[in-house]
């Protein structure tokens, strides 16, 4: 893991946000809505250089964007906190084969189906992605802390 320091903002390389991602199971996309600008959390798989996941057919995130999407996830521990933002295209996948492929090896949507079936696969194609990891340092004085 090669990361650079400054003023204990660890900035993270390629590889360490790749492997992260590949940790997590759970993020949040930012798109823009057909009204407003949306964030939704989605659980996801990785494939190569690419971010895919299930959505209904209908959903505000496949209307076509003006500008790259934004997916980020993030952690923490009693120590440290950390985030991860990949940005870049999304790209429909509306072939039945590869909704197969990708439900037999694990990408199911965790959420329930209120809106209908999710069988359109996404693609979220990265074009950057960036990271950074930093010491916690909780006052003394605070009522709570996360």
């Amino acid at each position: 893991m090669t990361m650079t320091t400054t003023d204990h903002v660890e900035h993270l390389d390629e590889a360490e946000c790749w492997h992260r991602l590949l940790g997590a199971q759970v993020g949040r996309l930012a798109f823009d809505g057909r009204q407003a600008v949306g964030i939704v959390p989605l659980n996801y798989v990785v494939r190569g250089h690419s971010l895919l996941f299930r959505t209904v057919s209908d959903a505000d995130l496949l209307t076509p964007q003006r500008r790259p999407v934004a997916f980020e996830i993030d952690g923490w521990s009693s120590r440290n906190a950390w985030s991860v933002v990949a940005q870049g295209e999304l790209n429909p996948d509306p072939d039945p084969d590869v909704l197969a492929r990708e439900a037999e090896i694990g990408l199911a949507p965790w959420a329930p189906d209120d809106r209908g079936p999710r069988s359109t696969v996404v693609e979220l194609i990265v074009h950057t992605i960036s990271g950074r990891s930093f010491p916690r340092h909780p006052r003394s004085d605070a009522l709570w802390y996360w």
